[in-house]
């Protein structure tokens, strides 16, 4: 063989050689390629797993939490609601009663018929009644041939039995089928008063009078309404005989037709008289600080239903 021959024969088995270890790279670069692939799947998957169990469980956090401040939320709600409202509400005591009446400033509130009206007080007393730890009533009356009604409250007492208030003054308020309803004011509400049996009593000095009964039945206004009436009558004859003082006084001045003596007795007895119909009319509730006479309202309203609502 000849030395070109042999050189061509290395150059083709050298050049073999070559192209075999290129295949074999080519093949090995595949199988590389391919199992990265796998890795970086297989890795991407374990990684989206652990973000998706990451946001899982901070998701049920969330919902703890959420629950958590829903249940605070509630429990402080209720426990405002134990703070105004008194975990028990009682029935009060007629002097109870009275004080705290005269504390609230329900009725100092003012009347507006669309936007305070009865139903507004009564609703607001019953509220404060309730927040003084008072059992109360919103009382609804509706009348005989009217399609509006009123309102007013209601008391159960423990020892007066139930007490009927008109808010919007803190009177006393007497109701009973059939009948109007009416009003005292609540300081002469009282077991012990004034009577008068005829205007000419108040002429007189003034006797006291023990009431037997109760103090809230309507039997009670309908006697204090005849003391008031008692009281109208003897004030007009006390007016009229003034009238006739002041004549004769005029007479004297003309005509000398009387003494001094007599106009000084007559006076005197005018005074008395004024000063007995003051008081009367002090122990009716009916005599202002101006010294005026509080004429009461008049209803001809009949009631023909009574609704209580407690709390």
């Amino acid at each position: 063989m000849t030395y070109k021959k042999v050189l061509k024969l290395v150059f083709a088995v050298g050049v073999s050689s070559s192209l075999f270890v290129i295949s074999a790279c080519r093949e090995d670069s595949a199988d590389l390629v391919e199992k990265n692939r796998k890795t970086f799947e297989r890795e991407k998957s374990q990684l989206l797993r652990a973000v998706q169990n990451e946001l899982d469980a901070k998701e049920q956090a969330r919902q703890r939490l959420e629950k958590s401040l829903g249940d605070l939320q509630k429990e402080l709600k209720k426990e405002k609601s134990a703070q105004k409202q008194p975990a028990s509400l009682r029935n009060p005591t007629w002097d109870e009663l009275k004080d705290f009446l005269r504390d609230d400033k329900t009725n100092e509130k003012t009347y507006d018929l669309d936007t305070y009206d009865c139903k507004g007080f009564s609703i607001e007393l019953r509220d404060h009644a309730r927040d003084f730890g008072l059992r109360s009533a919103y009382v609804s009356i509706e009348y005989v041939g009217l399609n509006v009604a009123h309102a007013i409250n209601a008391f159960e007492t423990t020892d007066q039995w139930r007490i009927y208030v008109e808010p919007q003054h803190d009177s006393i308020t007497y109701l009973e089928k059939n009948k109007a309803d009416v009003f005292i004011p609540m300081d002469a509400v009282k077991d012990e008063f004034y009577q008068c049996q005829t205007p000419w009593d108040l002429r007189q000095a003034l006797q006291k009078t023990k009431y037997v009964g109760s103090l809230f039945n309507y039997a009670y206004y309908e006697n204090y309404e005849d003391r008031m009436n008692c009281w109208w009558e003897s004030h007009e004859l006390h007016n009229a005989e003034i009238k006739e003082y002041n004549i004769e006084v005029g007479n004297y001045n003309k005509f000398k037709t009387t003494s001094v003596d007599r106009l000084n007795r007559r006076l005197k007895h005018l005074n008395a008289w004024g000063d007995n119909l003051k008081s009367f009319a002090k122990d009716l509730g009916r005599y202002t600080s101006d010294g005026s006479f509080l004429v009461p309202p008049t209803s001809d309203r009949k009631i023909v239903n009574i609704q209580h609502y407690w709390n």
